[in-house]
């Protein structure tokens, strides 16, 4: 049998029969020496185990700070992204948005067919009014016969003008959302009733200028026949005949536009 190694750090009771033996005793301080012995390689062994810990925990790993670094900005490029699906939804939005547009552009032709009405009661009466005189004056009414007419289209003239006001203000307020209608419904199943929209706010644009010129004349002379008792008869007459000359092209550039828009398509919002 090989002879026991004495080894202290791994097993000091193994190092006993090396010890010196001094008299009767001397076994029991051996055994003491070898205790203490035991102790301080526990302490070493202990005290490098918690030095090697706190030189090791100096924070996170190299992994979870990179992890934790990543994370916003993979986070912060998600969000900042449409996905597919929303810029999907986008697109999905056009007919619906296309439609709409066709609908208020509708609503705005409405307001224009109400004008168009108005302009045409004010042409009618001005146009009776301003045609007394000249078929007085190349013999085809008596006189008598122009006052009658005079004083029936007069009967109407507050109305007719006060009626053209308002009907234009309205339609002012609303003729934008027929502007560039068919290039916002292009390509969409909108598209050709747009086109018909747009064709009848371009006439309706026409009859409401034509219209308003036609509407402030007999405006004008509405106010000037209120004042009549109080004018120069000569200056009153002189300028009677200037707006009779002044209303033939008006009414006729009017009647030329009520045309058109009779010719023009209907716009609805179906």
């Amino acid at each position: 049998m090989p002879p026991k190694i004495c080894t202290y750090l791994l097993d000091p009771w193994s190092c006993r029969d090396r010890l010196p033996r001094v008299g009767k005793h001397s076994g029991g301080r051996d055994l003491r020496l070898i205790w203490i012995a035991v102790a301080v390689v526990v302490v070493l062994l202990v005290g490098g185990g918690v030095t090697y810990a706190m030189t090791r925990d100096d924070g996170p790993s190299t992994q979870a700070v990179s992890d934790r670094t990543s994370a916003p900005s993979s986070s912060s490029s998600t969000s900042s992204s449409p996905s597919s699906s929303s810029t999907g939804g986008a697109s999905g939005s056009s007919t619906p948005d296309a439609a709409s547009a066709v609908a208020a552009c509708a609503e705005a032709t409405s307001a224009g067919d109400t004008l168009a009405k108005a302009a045409s009661a004010s042409a009618r009466d001005w146009g009776i009014h301003t045609q007394a005189e000249l078929d007085n004056e190349s013999g085809k009414l008596t006189y008598a016969e122009a006052e009658a007419r005079w004083a029936d289209s007069k009967s109407r003239s507050h109305a007719d003008v006060d009626g053209f006001k308002s009907a234009y203000s309205t339609w002012t307020s609303k003729r934008a959302a027929c502007d560039g209608i068919e290039k916002t419904t292009a390509d969409t199943p909108s598209a050709a009733a747009a086109a018909k929209c747009a064709d009848r706010a371009a006439a309706q644009a026409e009859v409401a200028s034509t219209g308003k010129v036609v509407n402030d004349q007999w405006a004008a002379h509405v106010v000037m026949m209120a004042g009549k008792a109080h004018t120069d008869h000569a200056a009153y007459r002189k300028r009677w005949l200037d707006m009779v000359h002044d209303a033939g092209p008006a009414l006729a550039a009017y009647h030329d536009a009520a045309a058109a828009l009779d010719r023009a398509p209907s716009c609805t919002a179906s």
